[in-house]
């Protein structure tokens, strides 16, 4: 076990006072699904070569201040941070704890935040899942995400309305996957806005009124993918019995567009 590199936990551990020798493990570059409640979080500071970390039932930020502090070993050279089911409303000295991973590439932040940080950017690869954001998130995300390739929204990781991309917002984005975000009803896209983007995916928001006018200027889009939206929804980007949908000419157009309609049973 002392030159194992990669570990994959059972992702569901139901063994009582289930013991490992983290001390043993030193030369490990990658931990998927450390269960917070199973182990202790400060045990992880032997495993200085840590690259890739996947924590599951994080129950409080303070707990990982061991292994995030700019002197720990693990925070110098950890390049992917995934934290699943964080238990307490991160607040942004949690976040910018976290930030100060000076080669964090990807980022996965699975809880409620309170607001994001206003200073701080962030990795090139960021997702955030049951955030809950009651702030307007995005002109903080368009200032902060200046080297962002992917952002990957999910459940409801914010509770407004509307959502505007505006004019020469994430310039160096390519994917965007939003995902589950019941509240949201209108989604803009400003001309100029996003102009690397390869791939958008829309599901299961199912208050969103309309495919953004906008994606008819981002010339290099080649994939949007619908999935499980209203029936509604999905038949205005469709030719139903030679009729075209009204939003039908917002895709009808896009180069190289690959487009997947799923409806709900």
């Amino acid at each position: 076990m002392k030159w194992l590199r990669h570990l994959y936990l059972p992702r569901y551990l139901d063994v009582e006072n289930s013991k490992v020798q983290w001390d043993n493990l030193s030369n490990l570059e990658m931990l998927k699904h450390f269960d917070g409640e199973q182990w202790v979080v400060q045990d992880l500071v032997h495993l200085t070569k840590l690259r890739k970390l996947k924590i599951t039932n994080v129950n409080s930020f303070i707990e990982l201040e061991v292994i995030l502090k700019p002197s720990s070993l693990i925070s110098n050279d950890l390049h992917s941070l995934r934290l699943h089911l964080v238990k307490t409303k991160m607040e942004e000295v949690d976040l910018r704890l976290v930030l100060m991973c000076q080669y964090l590439y990807m980022l996965f932040l699975g809880g409620e935040i309170s607001n994001l940080p206003g200073r701080h950017h962030f990795p090139p690869k960021l997702t955030l899942r049951d955030s809950h954001l009651k702030q307007y998130p995005m002109p903080i995300l368009e200032r902060l995400l200046i080297n962002l390739t992917i952002l990957d929204l999910w459940s409801d990781f914010y509770t407004g309305e509307e959502m505007v991309f505006s004019k020469k917002g994430f310039p160096p984005l390519k994917y965007l996957p939003l995902f589950h975000t019941f509240s949201l009803q209108r989604l803009m896209v400003d001309k100029s806005a996003m102009p690397s983007l390869k791939s958008l995916m829309l599901g299961m928001c199912i208050s969103l009124e309309m495919v953004p006018e906008g994606l008819r200027c981002i010339t290099t889009l080649q994939k949007l993918r619908i999935d499980y939206m209203p029936r509604e929804f999905v038949d205005k980007l469709q030719v139903i019995n030679g009729k075209e949908g009204e939003d039908f000419y917002k895709v009808q157009l896009m180069p190289c567009i690959d487009l997947t309609i799923t409806c709900p049973p």
